[in-house]
């Protein structure tokens, strides 16, 4: 039903353009003989009484719908941009969190564009081991398996608030791909992980990382619609 709504909305937005010109071309040619003639009709300057008059009510109707309507919703779209590109942004913070402490002690950058080393820094710990940047500065065991996961948490929070808070701001298409994003295999299938006590997953850790760097692939994709 949403879908079809959709469609609805984006053909009246078009076909209201459509008929505005229509009527523009009417009072010109009505008054001012600015374009081309259609042909001659019976009653003629009856006919023309009564395109003009419809004509400019709806130019006057259009003109009020574009002020009360349109610009408002584009000066919020304007508005809220640079808050959806933080908030889009911070997804990319926390991706670049997990490449950061994998990143340690190795020539690699934590860079989230730079999608070709991402599988030689995740390759380089031993996911099981525990995270020791954590440990030191924070005096919490978890391991690297653990912390992406707690990432995973916080990443799905902030896709439910972005499309809570901004819902009737965001295109159906923003949407989708903002929910296609935190069901990507790698979130799921640590997901499903995280739920065995005692599990090791540094021997099956090549199709995680192999997950991981389609997630953040579709990442990229999904930051270049906002």
């Amino acid at each position: 039903m949403k879908q079809v709504l959709s469609w609805i909305s984006k053909r009246f937005n078009a076909a209201i353009l459509i008929l505005f010109f229509v009527c523009l071309y009417a009072v010109l040619q009505i008054r001012l003989g600015c374009f081309w003639s259609l042909g001659e009709i019976e009653n003629s300057d009856a006919v023309n009484s009564i395109l003009e008059g419809l004509s400019y009510s709806f130019i006057a109707a259009y003109v009020f719908y574009l002020l009360s309507v349109i610009a408002p919703s584009l000066r919020r779209n304007k508005m809220l941009m640079p808050i959806l590109k933080e908030r889009v942004g911070n997804i990319r913070s926390l991706i670049r969190k997990i490449l950061l402490e994998f990143s340690r002690q190795t020539p690699y950058g934590a860079d989230v564009n730079n999608v070709s080393d991402t599988a030689s820094i995740l390759n380089s710990k031993n996911w099981d081991h525990v995270v020791p940047e954590i440990l030191n500065y924070n005096q919490v065991s978890i391991s690297y398996f653990s912390y992406i996961n707690a990432i995973r948490v916080l990443i799905n929070n902030s896709i439910t608030d972005l499309i809570i808070c901004y819902k009737d701001d965001l295109s159906e298409d923003q949407i989708v791909a903002l929910e296609g994003f935190r069901k990507s295999p790698f979130f799921l299938t640590v997901s499903t992980l995280s739920t065995m006590p005692n599990i090791t997953v540094n021997s099956g850790v090549n199709s995680l990382i192999n997950e991981f760097v389609e997630m953040q692939k579709e990442y990229l994709k999904l930051e270049e619609m906002f």
